[in-house]
């Protein structure tokens, strides 16, 4: 038997389970730092986000874009424990329907349980 190659990785994330674990955690941090990478190339997803963020309260817009100017263990640090949805107007809510996240719903194949995806057959060259 002979192997043409390899291929290393993983499945990618459905994104909003993934801020889901992370959010209230000591990851949190990672939640709004990843909200803001993802819609610095998008002009439209990133005036939805700023749009829906809290103008006052202890949960503002200052305070979510400060997580934009940190570095990873600072932002970390910063948010640990919070609830990064609290700084929306309509909570975890505006999360799930945010443009950036359109793209991350689960497709028909993330929902299929993964002892059907994995291990693929392997097919020998």
């Amino acid at each position: 038997m002979q192997w043409a190659g390899m291929a290393l990785g993983g499945l990618p994330p459905v994104v909003s389970t993934v801020f889901d674990r992370i959010n209230g955690g000591p990851a949190a941090g990672l939640y709004a730092s990843g909200l803001i990478g993802m819609t610095s190339q998008h002009p439209a997803a990133r005036a939805w986000l700023s749009a829906r963020l809290r103008t006052s309260g202890p949960h503002n817009a200052t305070g979510f874009w400060e997580a934009g100017r940190l570095d990873g263990a600072a932002c970390v640090a910063r948010f640990r424990g919070r609830d990064v949805t609290a700084y929306f107007e309509g909570g975890r809510a505006d999360l799930l329907e945010a443009p950036v996240m359109a793209a991350s719903k689960p497709s028909p194949v993330s929902t299929v349980p993964l002892g059907r995806l994995w291990p693929p057959p392997l097919r020998p060259t």
